[in-house]
């Protein structure tokens, strides 16, 4: 069948997001589709033209490489096509979705099928998030959801996979205690940032913990007599390590997810699975103010869940403070200044997810609004960045018209984020320099000329960062706690020293702010400060000797 015979592409076509490219690849798919199944590719341009056009238009258009993908494999564009796109799938239905799709398959090819199952979903959510008439911008969140619960189906399977084949060569996860007593710990994978928030972006890294149960408390000594005689520490790594394997190889297929497990305790320096015991214990006394933020975001995504949700609702406490957390906005605030004053040095085009007024700006006012107040306000304890917004204003702690600027803003820089990485499935947040790339981006957003995407993205930009400096003016006490946190942050990190800190740095605030010159005054306070450092012993006295505050003020000022 030639691509021209198809009913309404030509139209759908001209209308894509590239029309000078988008035919091409068109003509591609419809060739491959066409040698391989050319009855059935007739009878869907007969029943379903529209649903055709709509497809080729999308990837043609918007995401070049999709259209490589089903040119590839045509079956999977036919499939598409029968598909229903106009109602949102829950993470249930891919889960269902997915054990049909791989019934029967043998193991050797499972890793092929997950992927293009992947690939096929994928193209259905782009062609949806595409179609202005399926999810409009105001239920762009719909996407995000999509994508995670993709990513959960995926993750799922894959670990369980990962455990089947760890248990086939060494044993089942089953330890011997002391006294007879067969232990079997459980095990989780926990997603924080955009999985765990269920707004992962289109071309994310999935950011993930992997935990294990920590033996009863009433087992003293170590579980070392289980299967190939590893530790409980050691199995799971081994587990861990073949679910790396199975999500994030590349394949001719593709890959599933790049895994990004810098978010779990010490980094890339820490262990690779981690206790439930050990993780409650760095987040009660080590964790950084960052840390303890992207945790607002844990969900399990893999493994037990109901383990996963104890091991998150064990570290809650940790995280939300029942005094307000001036000391971690500051750190939050200190650590976005630092990224966007080195990401705006780093090239010209603008940087939606970390340039001023961008995605990290709005999340930035729902996670420090959220750390002063989760502890007293449990209400606004939400993973979503849009759901926090919305309950920050259901309790008074944004304004409605502050609230409806962040969630515009937000939604739109989140297409504009999914549109640049729908090209070629690159973890790129920034828009693209030639002008050609611009245009496909803006005609992707709906716009017809590249001037009116400027003048919209701007708008939003401006409102962002008006909205963050009404909710977070300068204050003294937060300066004052900025500096503690740039040449004393083990003092801030101390549970046991913080809250002292914050009673001193809101005593200063208050003499500088009265005296005759603050701006000086906090210029000096920086220098003594730096020259201190974090011997506390100076701090204390001051905090226990309340007078030399002010005195001290009046000399720096």
């Amino acid at each position: 069948m030639a691509v021209e015979s198809l009913p309404g592409l030509a139209e759908a076509l001209a209308a894509s997001a590239d029309p000078e490219g988008a035919p091409a690849l068109a003509a591609g798919i419809v060739a491959a589709a066409s040698a391989a199944e050319p009855e059935r590719l007739s009878a869907l341009a007969a029943s379903r033209p529209e649903a055709l056009a709509r497809i080729l238009a999308c990837a043609g258009g918007a995401a070049p490489f999709l259209a490589r993908i089903l040119s590839a494999h045509p079956s999977l564009f036919l499939q598409l096509a029968e598909d229903d796109f106009d109602a949102e799938r829950s993470a249930a239905e891919y889960t269902g979705r997915l054990e049909t799709h791989l019934a029967g398959t043998p193991a050797e090819e499972e890793a092929a099928r997950l992927r293009l199952f992947k690939y096929t979903e994928l193209t259905r959510i782009t062609v949806r998030d595409l179609s202005p008439g399926l999810v409009p911008p105001e239920r762009s969140g719909e996407t995000l959801a999509e994508l995670s619960h993709l990513a959960d189906a995926l993750l799922a399977r894959s670990l369980a996979t990962a455990r089947t084949r760890i248990g086939r060569q060494i044993g089942p996860a089953a330890w011997r205690a002391p006294g007879g007593a067969e232990i079997a710990p459980r095990f989780c994978v926990i997603g924080l940032g955009k999985l765990g928030g269920e707004e992962l972006n289109y071309s994310s890294d999935v950011d993930l913990v992997y935990v294990y149960e920590s033996a009863p408390t009433s087992v003293d000594t170590p579980l070392d007599a289980g299967p190939a005689g590893l530790s409980p520490r050691e199995y799971f790594t081994r587990v861990g390590q073949e679910f790396g394997r199975i999500v994030g190889d590349s394949t001719p297929e593709g890959f599933l997810y790049r895994i990004d497990l810098d978010l779990r305790p010490e980094g890339s320096a820490g262990p690779l699975v981690i206790s439930s015991d050990e993780l409650a214990s760095y987040y009660d006394l080590w964790a950084a103010t960052w840390e303890k933020a992207a945790f607002m975001k844990a969900r399990p995504v893999a493994g037990d869940a109901d383990f996963g949700w104890a091991v998150i609702r064990a570290i809650a406490p940790m995280i939300y403070r029942s005094s307000m957390d001036f000391a971690g906005v500051a750190a939050i605030r200190q650590m976005k200044d630092d990224i966007e004053k080195a990401k705006g040095r780093a090239a010209a085009t603008f940087d939606v997810k970390l340039g001023a007024g961008g995605i990290r700006d709005v999340e930035f006012v729902a996670q420090a609004l959220q750390l002063l107040h989760g502890g007293r306000i449990p209400q606004v304890r939400h993973r979503s960045t849009q759901g926090t917004l919305v309950r920050l204003e259901q309790v008074g702690l944004l304004g409605a018209a502050d609230t409806r600027e962040l969630l515009a803003a937000y939604r739109f820089l989140r297409r504009v984020e999914n549109r640049i990485q729908m090209v070629a499935e690159r973890q790129t947040h920034r828009l693209p320099e030639s002008p050609e790339a611009l245009v496909r981006i803006a005609r992707g957003m709906g716009f017809d000329e590249l001037a009116d995407f400027d003048r919209e993205l701007e708008a939003h930009r401006r409102r962002v960062q008006e909205v963050f400096a009404n909710v977070f003016p300068e204050a003294p006490v937060a300066r004052v706690l900025t500096l503690f946190q740039r040449h004393a942050p083990q003092l801030l990190a101390n549970p046991l020293l913080r809250g002292r800190i914050e009673e001193l740095a809101e005593r200063f605030a208050q003499a500088i702010d009265g005296g005759p010159s603050p701006e000086r005054a906090m210029n000096n306070l920086d220098r003594f400060i730096q020259a201190v450092g974090s011997r506390r012993f100076y701090y204390g006295l001051l905090v226990d000797r309340p007078e030399l505050v002010p005195r001290l003020a009046a000399l720096f000022a």
